[in-house]
């Protein structure tokens, strides 16, 4: 425990009319989960329109997250697929962020179809075009590949410059797939081996951030993800984490005086020390037994013999994270609109090219037409 020598700062610093913020935002997000899934009859925002159904935030426990419940349910639970394509499966989801994104880029409905197969990316021409195709119709019909709460910059310059180099073309324009190619990549350099067989959450998380366009943030959530991978030595409770700025933000709230007792705000030490000291900072937050572990048909377990039953490490990031963006739009509520988010898309359009009968996107189709009366047809589709 690093922050065992600044203990005595720590506690002298704390705000607790921030704390007790924090703790009634981290008991209205799990209410509302819960709510969602069935378990609680009605949820209500308290007059607060920042914490509306339709406001996104990312859960405090990893087994609430929208898209842990996928990676758990979908990939890393089945038994017929490798350690390498469930990593590679998992972390996907993060690089690009857009919802269903497994299903546009395999053109697969069901999610548990919906897995790439990125040992044969490396070798197989065909399967790499055939996933071009899907990723293509899905561009077409308008579907979004990468989420809005995150940016992915720095991502999609390392993924393009990546094929460019695959594909021995300097100017090769990036595409929606680069991301599948490069993380493929990962497994013939020998990384996702190396991930795997990591003996701490730190080693893994040096081992993702030493690929260049990663950074920490990524980095620290990206190791995470590997973590859920069955037979990983690792996990997200260990005492070490990479606070991203929202995190930062709202550490800087709670602990309003720390740096200049201490210089620099030690935020890597005090997400584990506030889950040390968690019974003493959130004791009214509840963890529903719905929420304490993940499960597939067979009685397998995302997290064996390990329930989340309490606050952890990972999830208190992700936690105070999500704080963070509700005291911004609190303080903005004309922020409120830009968070909200729907449900995962309708895949219509990707089912009736599944079952053989692939359609054109209204657009398309009034462009077509457009055409057809025109002299002159300069499309560009």
């Amino acid at each position: 425990m690093a922050y065992i020598n600044i203990i005595p700062q720590i506690e002298a610093s704390i705000d607790w009319n921030v704390v007790k913020r924090v703790e009634k935002f981290f008991i209205k997000v799990n209410e509302r989960l819960l709510y969602k899934m069935g378990v609680l009859p009605t949820y209500s925002t308290g007059g607060d329109d920042a914490l509306g159904i339709e406001v996104e935030y990312f859960h405090f426990n990893i087994t609430g997250d929208d898209r842990m419940r996928y990676i758990g349910q979908n990939i890393v639970l089945q038994r017929d697929i490798s350690r390498r394509n469930k990593l590679c499966n998992s972390i996907i989801t993060h690089l690009y962020g857009g919802r269903c994104i497994n299903s546009l880029l395999t053109g697969k409905t069901d999610p548990k179809e919906a897995i790439l197969d990125f040992e044969r990316i490396n070798n197989d021409p065909k399967y790499v075009e055939w996933m071009y195709e899907n990723a293509a119709y899905a561009k077409l019909h308008g579907f979004k590949f990468y989420g809005t709460t995150e940016l992915h910059t720095s991502l999609q310059t390392a993924a393009r410059n990546f094929c460019r180099i695959k594909y021995s073309d300097p100017t090769r324009a990036a595409s929606n797939t680069d991301i599948v190619e490069w993380v493929a990549g990962f497994i013939s350099s020998g990384l996702v081996d190396d991930i795997l067989n990591a003996d701490k959450l730190e080693e893994a998380y040096t081992l993702i951030n030493s690929v260049q366009g990663i950074g920490a943030y990524y980095g620290y959530h990206l190791c995470v993800d590997s973590s859920l991978t069955p037979g990983t030595k690792f996990n997200h409770d260990e005492q070490f984490c990479v606070p991203g700025p929202g995190a930062c933000h709202t550490l800087n709230m709670l602990f309003p005086t720390l740096k200049e007792k201490v210089k620099k705000m030690p935020y890597g030490d005090l997400i584990p020390w506030i889950e040390s000291n968690q019974q003493k900072l959130y004791p009214n937050v509840p963890f529903d037994p719905a929420l304490y572990n993940i499960e597939n048909d067979h009685g397998d377990k995302m997290f064996p013999g390990f329930d989340q039953n309490k606050f952890m490490v990972y999830g208190l990031e992700v936690g105070h994270c999500q704080f963070g963006i509700y005291d911004r739009l609190s303080k903005n509520p004309s922020l409120i609109e830009k968070r909200k988010c729907g449900t995962d898309p309708d895949l219509t359009a990707i089912r009736l090219r599944e079952e053989g009968t692939p359609v054109e996107p209204e657009e398309l189709k009034l462009k077509k037409k457009q055409a057809s009366n025109s002299s002159v047809c300069l499309l560009e589709f």
